[in-house]
């Protein structure tokens, strides 16, 4: 049994009772996503090129200078929008230009929002350590420098502890040896072990032959 495609019009063998579309790729994306909107041409406002819109919300021709044009257009629209017409001196290098937006303090430059991000970096750490103090690892006190774990002096405090330990293990080490060596009963001189005898054993017969 045949039926007639809703999507190309061609007759193909039908598989089951409900079938509408053929098993041709198109028609099977027709079945999946629906019918595609009808294209439509566009004219660009910066070349005067028509060109076919790839979706409703296109306005260039999408080549790259009418895309820098429209970027810079619409960046600029919403600068003058943002615009209060106040002078003011830059926060780091005194100077001076129109305030763009109500909360700006610096100019622009690079250097100048360095500074800024620095300072407000430094502002939300002391907030934080406001909330959360931090404490010292050895007094267990609020530590006030910032990227330190210790205060000053006891850092100092602490180095100086374990240069004493390191200086009582190594006396207590030298103590615990002389003690072991006064404790051992002493050696004849003249008593030589059984693996000396047999090295000048074997030395003797090495020269004898």
């Amino acid at each position: 049994m045949t039926f007639t495609c809703d999507a190309c019009g061609n007759e193909a063998q039908k598989k089951r009772s409900n079938q509408r579309f053929c098993s041709l790729p198109e028609c099977q994306r027709v079945s999946k996503q629906g019918v595609r909107p009808p294209k439509h041409n566009i004219t660009c406002p910066y070349c005067n090129v028509v060109v076919v819109a790839r979706n409703t919300r296109q306005i260039t021709c999408l080549s790259d200078v009418c895309k820098e044009k429209h970027a810079r257009i619409t960046r600029n629209r919403c600068r003058d929008r943002k615009r209060t017409g106040e002078l003011f001196a830059c926060l780091y290098c005194s100077t001076t230009l129109e305030r763009i937006q109500s909360n700006q303090v610096t100019c622009g430059d690079p250097e100048c929002r360095k500074m800024r991000k620095k300072e407000r970096d430094d502002d939300t750490f002391w907030m934080l350590r406001r909330i959360s103090p931090k404490l010292c690892e050895v007094c267990e006190r609020p530590i006030r420098v910032k990227r330190f774990r210790l205060h000053p002096r006891c850092r100092r405090r602490r180095a100086n502890d374990k240069k004493r330990l390191n200086r009582n293990k190594i006396k207590l080490t030298a103590a615990k040896a002389e003690a072991f060596r006064q404790q051992r009963p002493p050696r004849p001189k003249d008593q030589v072990s059984r693996r000396m005898e047999e090295l000048k054993c074997v030395s003797n017969l090495q020269r004898m032959f």
